[in-house]
């Protein structure tokens, strides 16, 4: 089971806990991808984590990765897909597209 986390920093728009949402996990290529649901302003840095939240926290010992929205803004709706993220942070910009 995956249990992810996602924090962001941004000057227009801090995400909340209803900003996104996992739609698929690959664990043959540690990848997933996740939906928007408003948009997100560029240079939006997102940490996920595979730590479990218990009582009320986050334990520790497990890994992350961190995702920066790049220079143009994420509309709402829009897929992004993670692929090979088995590492501290990701090296390989992950594929957009809005939902149909």
């Amino acid at each position: 089971m995956l249990a992810a986390a996602a924090a962001a920093t941004a000057p227009a728009h801090a995400l909340g806990t209803s900003d996104l949402a996992f739609t698929s996990f690959n664990a043959d290529e540690d990848g997933f991808s996740v939906v928007t649901f408003v948009d997100i302003a560029a240079g939006t840095k997102v940490f996920f984590t595979d730590n479990e939240f218990v009582g009320g926290a986050f334990n520790t010992g497990e890994s992350y990765s961190n995702w920066t929205s790049g220079a143009a803004q994420v509309g709402t709706g829009t897929v992004i897909r993670f692929s090979q993220v088995d590492v501290a942070t990701l090296a390989i910009p992950p594929r957009r597209r809005p939902c149909s």
